[in-house]
């Protein structure tokens, strides 16, 4: 990496699916067992709202910025409504066990669109919602099975699908049986396929979390105190299972900028989660927008993070729960200042939201650090006057990034050069 920010994602990056958990339990890996940073974006509407020709447009797009997975609802919202060349999910409305091939035909081919262009997928199988779809009125414990093993059977041989949602914005609890009933299901015809539940603003795991068909745990957050609550408490469960944030703010939703969509999915990362989900309004809507959308501000910044990360090795970073590194600075409630760093005391990554002075205790670190500031915004790298750093490093954040914002990361490392 230079000063400007060049570092391009390697073509070794390009996935070897299977996507299975990691042995520690803390993060996803391939199947030749390099670890799988999940960077998703969020497309809910894409089997239904987009044509072909609009799918690769954006699936190509996604992938030259760097995303690793797509967020994806298998179903539309309404029973009555079809997908953009006619096509109803089911021959009967409403009737989940007469699956209509021609719409699961136009699913196969985004999938396999998607696996061209070494994507993931991680698609909701019947969304749970309540108030805007009516799926919770139709799945049931009696139809459960029919419908699961049809989608298990169907998808089990596209590797690219790392999983499955269950729920879907709702608690749901009269739909747990249910769902349970499709996990278990689908898990048993595709078990390299894995699961999770999607709840309503908070996690799912005082549930699910020691089911054998519940692979991994989803935080859905739109408080910055709650979402590092979540992920916290959801590291701490054992047996460890992968966590990450999986919805949180869209950018371009009122008063949501490029700044707030950074400090959550910075703040998601460095708490310990194997990756996060980005997501804008117009394309998870699909407004008539939703081409421009693909190139916001937010979506840009989103490359640099995994880029940084799996240059660190992030595989390696364990969160700084104790907030042993910040001595001084780190901030309370919407301005915590989220820490992670190596065991082996070679590296630590801090965040910071806003402006201010830090000083982080690097005893924990190498004898002897060199400090850098990343800018989120562009990639690029400026030193510090704090290097090298023994004992503790005070440093103060530099003015405003690229983007005329505030926050900043903190690169700490032994032999560190960035430059």
């Amino acid at each position: 990496m230079n000063a400007t920010g060049d570092c391009a994602i390697s073509e070794t990056s390009v996935p070897s699916y299977p996507i299975r958990v990691s042995d520690n339990g803390r993060h996803f890996v391939q199947s030749d067992g390099r670890p799988f940073f999940f960077h998703a974006d969020t497309a809910w509407k894409l089997f239904w709202e987009f044509t072909r020709s609009e799918a690769e447009v954006y699936l190509d797009n996604r992938k030259q910025k760097g995303f690793t997975a797509i967020q994806v609802q298998l179903l539309p919202h309404r029973d009555y409504q079809a997908n953009r060349y006619g096509d109803t999910p089911f021959l009967v409305r409403g009737d989940m066990t007469t699956p209509n091939p021609a719409y699961f035909a136009h699913v196969d081919w985004v999938v396999d669109k998607a696996m061209e262009k070494g994507l993931g997928l991680l698609i909701a199988p019947a969304w749970a919602s309540s108030w805007e779809q009516d799926w919770h009125r139709h799945l049931n414990s009696d139809n459960a099975r029919s419908y699961a093993a049809y989608l298990a059977d169907r998808y089990k041989g596209y590797k690219n699908i790392i999983g499955w949602i269950q729920g879907g914005d709702d608690d749901a609890l009269q739909l747990h049986d249910a769902f349970r009933i499709c996990g278990r299901t689908m898990k048993e015809i595709a078990p390299q396929q894995l699961h999770t539940f999607h709840a309503y603003i908070k996690g799912a795991w005082k549930w699910f979390h020691n089911e054998p068909w519940y692979d991994f745990n989803m935080a859905y957050a739109y408080d910055y105190a709650d979402m590092v609550k979540q992920l916290t408490e959801a590291y701490s469960l054992s047996p460890a299972k992968p966590v990450f944030l999986g919805e949180t703010h869209y950018e371009y939703n009122l008063g949501i900028t490029a700044a707030h969509i950074r400090q959550y999915a910075w703040t998601s990362v460095l708490l310990g989660t194997a990756g996060q989900t980005y997501g804008n309004k117009d394309i998870w809507i699909a407004t008539c927008f939703w081409r421009t959308a693909m190139d916001a501000p937010g979506a840009h910044s989103m490359s640099h993070l995994r880029k940084l990360f799996e240059r660190l090795q992030w595989q390696h970073l364990v969160p700084d729960i104790e907030r042993a590194l910040v001595i001084e600075g780190c901030g309370a409630e919407a301005e915590f200042t989220p820490a992670a760093y190596a065991t082996d005391g070679s590296v630590a990554v801090i965040y910071v939201p806003t402006e201010r002075t830090l000083e982080v205790n690097t005893r924990i670190l190498s004898q002897s650090i060199n400090a850098y500031w990343f800018d989120p915004t562009n990639g690029s790298i400026i030193g510090t006057d704090a290097s090298p750093c023994r004992e503790t490093c005070r440093v103060k954040t530099p003015g405003t990034n690229s983007h005329g914002d505030e926050d900043w990361v903190l690169l700490l490392g032994e032999g560190l050069s960035l430059q």
